[in-house]
């Protein structure tokens, strides 16, 4: 396999993800609201971290999440497409719900300047464990052909060189530079 395969995975995922975004920001019923609570109850602990703690919460969550998408993708890619399809549907109901409470620019600019870098890093570590849902099931059938041990390492390469750094940067974003602009909003 080879990078194309990752591009059509990524751009696939994309797409997955603005649908899944959009149902969860068009399609908010009483169910959702309960989702939405148990993800705000979730993200309760980092309320009430500041600077370098909240920085490194955050990041710990994000990097363990994306560590376990490219991880679960090994059981035939089911993992990603879930991990894809819940986030981007969280997101949705996030966006819509912030957009009641202060508007589509302010909710915009709440999520959306940090949201960027975790999603895209959580597309690319989606698309590599896809690529080793494939690389498995081929593996399973051809063991003599196929190096999945080999390929788990670029995974895992992938995902240290490229993931990381994004989390890193998007946890930045989140802690430092998201409460100045909450502190401007009317």
């Amino acid at each position: 396999m080879n990078n194309k395969d990752i591009i059509k995975y990524a751009f696939i995922f994309a797409i997955i993800f603005c649908a899944a975004f959009f149902l969860g920001f068009y399609v908010p019923n009483y169910r959702d609201s309960k989702m939405l609570e148990f993800y705000k109850s979730s993200m309760a602990p980092v309320a009430n971290l500041s600077g370098s703690k909240r920085f490194f919460y955050i990041l710990y969550r994000n990097t363990r999440s994306d560590l376990m998408t490219v991880i679960s993708g090994i059981l035939f890619g089911v993992g990603p497409f879930v991990s894809i399809i819940i986030n981007g549907y969280l997101d949705g109901l996030t966006f819509q719900y912030g957009s009641v409470k202060m508007g589509y620019k302010n909710a915009a600019l709440a999520i959306f300047p940090h949201g960027i870098f975790e999603v895209l890093a959580m597309i690319i570590a989606a698309s590599y464990g896809l690529r080793l849902g494939k690389i498995f099931y081929s593996w399973l059938i051809q063991k003599d052909t196929v190096d999945l041990r080999n390929n788990i390492k670029i995974a895992l390469k992938i995902y240290i060189i490229i993931c990381i750094p994004l989390l890193v940067f998007a946890s930045f974003i989140e802690t430092y530079v998201t409460p100045h602009l909450y502190a401007r909003m009317p």
